[in-house]
């Protein structure tokens, strides 16, 4: 069965949240230009600071939705 075609209980957390990611096309859109301008941000020694503050919420953001 594939995962589109169970209900929302069915789904172990890998799923639903792969599931969401897919849907909603704004949200990977907005994760991937704030990861973009923080790694760019990071190439720069002067702002290496703030391109941390930039990418740290974003990746604690995947890493707890994969949990």
């Amino acid at each position: 069965m594939a995962t589109s075609d169970k209900v929302a209980n069915q789904l172990n957390g890998f799923e639903l949240t792969w599931l969401y990611f897919g849907y909603s096309y704004s949200l990977a859109l907005t994760i991937g230009l704030i990861q973009l301008i923080g790694a760019i941000v990071v190439l720069y020694k002067r702002s290496s600071l703030l391109g941390l503050f930039f990418l740290l919420p974003t990746i604690i953001i995947i890493t707890l939705s994969i949990l």
